[in-house]
């Protein structure tokens, strides 16, 4: 048996057999371990969750059969791109009809001259040419005349006595040939402005009877420079075929190509002047179907 000493320290063997006393519980732990033991495991409720079910589709509302209400019949305008009602087709089609039957009367009536018209053209061209003026033999003469200024000036200036007479009989030719080109220009400007004055007057004889054929229509839709046989044939085209539904659209239609709007403002105030020049202030009859894209 183990035991201790004087200096307290334990001496001997521990005995074996002797028996081994149980350690008493505290009571703090003694009192954890029953509450323990009381309280109930907690176990997690397990939450079925029901599968998702869509929903049925709700029935469409559906009217009431009575009596359908009345729709107007929806037509494709003749030009445009845009819908029109019975009502408006219907008073469309009066309007194209009733400028079909004034533009049928323009025909009768303008197309009677429609030779002046063409004649009228041809003179007003032919004018037109003739006021370009051509300088070419007047530019060929003087650099000519220029030629011939140097070799005479070395045919006198050389040392060469023997080549005197051959310096200068070709310095005549060329001379003559100079002085040649620039008569003719002179003599051509005389037979041109000659011939521009007779034009001329002849455009303003038919300028005279183109007025008086305008003037001879009372209340003309159509201005006097729109009056060629031509551009009413077109506009009569044009209104026929449904593309159009007046003569006034008509007309803008055919101006909106190749520029026409843009050329014709811009010759007639050129034409103007030039004629109000040769007329004493008056101008001459403006015809525009020459700056019309016409097919």
């Amino acid at each position: 048996m183990s035991d201790f000493d004087d200096n307290w320290h334990i001496s001997g063997l521990p005995d074996l057999d002797a028996p081994v006393e149980a350690v008493p519980k505290q009571p703090f732990l003694q009192k954890m371990q029953q509450q323990q033991a009381a309280q109930p495991q907690y176990q997690a409720q397990q939450v079925v969750r029901p599968q998702y079910q869509a929903q049925q589709a709700r029935p469409q509302y559906q009217t009431q059969q009575g009596r359908p209400q009345y729709q107007q019949p929806m037509y494709r305008a003749p030009y445009g791109g845009y819908a029109q009602s019975a009502m408006q087709s219907t008073y469309f089609a009066a309007e194209r009809n009733a400028n079909l039957v004034e533009c049928n009367k323009l025909m009768k009536h303008f197309s009677a001259k429609s030779e002046l018209y063409k004649n009228y053209e041809a003179c007003y061209s032919e004018i037109r040419k003739r006021m370009d003026t051509n300088v070419a033999p007047l530019t060929f003469g003087i650099i000519v005349l220029a030629v011939a200024a140097f070799l005479i000036y070395y045919t006198f200036s050389s040392r060469h006595k023997d080549t005197i007479l051959t310096y200068g009989i070709i310095s005549a030719i060329i001379t003559f040939i100079g002085a040649s080109l620039v008569a003719l220009f002179f003599i051509l400007k005389f037979v041109n402005k000659k011939k521009l004055n007779e034009k001329f007057e002849e455009l303003g004889k038919m300028s005279t009877e183109l007025s008086l054929l305008y003037n001879g229509y009372s209340n003309c839709v159509l201005p006097p420079e729109y009056t060629d046989p031509k551009i009413i044939m077109k506009i009569q085209y044009l209104l026929a075929s449904g593309r159009c539904i007046n003569i006034g659209d008509s007309l803008k239609y055919l101006l909106s190509f190749g520029n026409s709007m843009r050329l014709i403002n811009a010759e007639r105030p050129l034409f103007n002047q030039v004629t109000s020049e040769r007329f004493g202030g008056q101008t001459a009859f403006f015809n525009a179907v020459r700056f019309m894209n016409l097919r």
